[in-house]
Parts: C-alpha cells; sequence; structure tokens
C-alpha cells in the first residue's frame, strides 16, 4: 500500500503542518498550505538538512550495518554537517 496525506488518520480534528512519511525506500515531506499537503523537498523543522536523502541512505545502511551502526553514522554526520 502507498500511503498519501490524504491516507493518514488523525487523532484529532486539526492535521498537524507537516507529515512525514516513509514508504518503499522513500521519505516525503507534505507541508500544509491554504488546507491542502504539498510535497517539498525540505522539513521546515529542519531546513537545512536534507532529510529525504540522508533518511532514506540511513535506512538502507541500517539493513546493511545494523541500526545501531546506522544511528552513529547518522549522528556523525549530523556532527559533522556533512551534506
Amino acid at each position: 500500500m502507498r500511503y498519501s496525506p490524504s491516507s493518514v488518520p488523525f487523532v484529532n480534528t486539526l492535521p498537524p503542518e507537516s507529515l512525514r512519511i516513509y514508504d518503499s525506500k522513500e521519505l516525503r515531506i507534505y507541508l500544509l498550505r491554504d488546507g491542502h499537503y504539498i510535497e517539498s523537498d525540505n522539513s521546515p523543522n529542519f531546513p537545512n538538512i536534507p532529510l529525504t536523502q540522508i533518511i532514506a541512505a540511513t535506512v538502507e545502511r541500517a539493513w546493511q550495518v545494523g541500526t545501531v551502526q546506522a544511528l552513529k553514522e547518522f549522528e556523525g554526520a549530523l556532527d559533522k554537517n556533512s551534506f
């Protein structure tokens, strides 16, 4: 099943201002604009970090070396700001 902003149930009546959906080895970021979600390359919470690329790479890396190692590498990349 492919997820989209319209398929995500909300616990309360107000939808979040942004959604991040990881599906099929891909992170998608959606921002709420004028009552509709539009896809975005950047997250307003982390504007200088290419989340769509780094999260997908970290998940794939976790399959190769394990979650703990992949998260350590992810933290190292954040510390070095090496994107």
